[in-house]
């Protein structure tokens, strides 16, 4: 959960990280190694959805 600005910044931050290492492992296997890919995005996407569903809940609390 995220507690503050910092902490968002670095949500942010590790959020583009693995997007952007998503789109690299797609771009390495999706022709070489497809099965593989299918087994292996799934840890990357439910991270991005995990970080996603933690900055949606930071940028919705009033609190913030």
């Amino acid at each position: 959960m995220i507690a503050d600005a910092t902490e968002l910044k670095v949500a942010e931050s590790q959020l583009n990280i693995i997007k952007s290492a998503l789109t690299a492992l797609r771009h390495q296997l999706e022709t070489a190694n497809p099965g593989l890919l299918a087994i292996t995005e799934k840890v990357y996407i439910r991270r991005i959805e995990d970080l996603q569903a933690d900055i949606s809940r930071y940028l919705s609390d009033p609190l913030a």
